[in-house]
């Protein structure tokens, strides 16, 4: 993200990302910089601020009156300490941060009409993470189970049961439906989006749920009751309008 911010022009940088419609494509940045800061010096979202809304919106506008190279440096500084904890934490949770970050760098160069960031390695970690999710959210809320082809790969969600549906599609357009984030100069946005009017609530907060609670199954089953079905039929709308299929069974 950050070498791709860096060759963006001032108007590009004070772009709207429509997948974080209150935020440009700097904000972007800022939250990703800051999340990672916040993380590092051990500062969490209040005990009230449901969904960790007030903390991110925080770290943007800490950030908002420095320059982007200031921001990009502090990036430098913060990611070694980041990505140890990572790596001391484990696969579980890296894979969510590669997830979360792979998801706001796709919605950036979406919101600007510039190539897909799908390199291999990074798409299949951050899909494995978020199938994961998937998995506890469907399996507490007793859903039943679906199936996800991502390209040559097919995994089965929410039980080993008969599938009562399927998605399937590239593992790069499978993971942008599970993100819930396309960007609008992607001409299937337009398409989808009075289709996604209804589901896009419930896809916002399954997004800012993996942030905060990183698939922790006592939160998973707090939220699962009244939410896993409008998430399920968001992720196969988005699946559907992303190239891919879906197929009820």
């Amino acid at each position: 993200m950050a070498a791709t911010v860096a060759e963006l022009a001032d108007d590009e940088l004070q772009a709207l990302v429509p997948a974080t419609p209150e935020w440009r494509v700097r904000d972007v940045l800022a939250h990703v910089v800051g999340l990672a800061a916040d993380l590092n010096a051990q500062r969490f979202p209040a005990a009230d601020d449901a969904g960790g809304s007030a903390w991110a919106a925080q770290q943007v506008v800490a950030r908002r009156d420095l320059a982007v190279a200031a921001i990009v440096a502090e990036w430098v500084r913060e990611a070694p300490v980041f990505e140890a904890g990572l790596r001391f934490f484990g696969y579980e949770e890296g894979s969510h941060f590669v997830a979360d970050l792979h998801a706001h760098h796709q919605d950036v160069r979406g919101a600007l009409g510039l190539s897909r960031d799908d390199d291999p390695l990074t798409v299949a970690v951050a899909l494995d993470h978020y199938l994961g999710f998937l998995d506890q959210l469907l399996l507490a809320a007793q859903w039943g189970t679906l199936e996800v082809v991502a390209g040559n790969e097919a995994r089965l969600v929410g039980g080993a049961g008969v599938p009562r549906a399927g998605v399937s599609g590239s593992a790069f357009d499978v993971l942008r439906s599970f993100s819930a984030a396309f960007g609008s100069a992607d001409p299937r946005t337009r398409v989808a989006r009075r289709r996604r009017r209804s589901a896009r609530t419930a896809a916002a907060g399954l997004h800012r749920w993996l942030l905060v609670a990183g698939g922790r199954p006592d939160r998973v089953a707090a939220i699962a009751a009244g939410g896993a079905l409008m998430v399920v039929r968001s992720l196969i709308r988005a699946a559907t309008t992303g190239g891919g299929a879906v197929s009820a069974h």
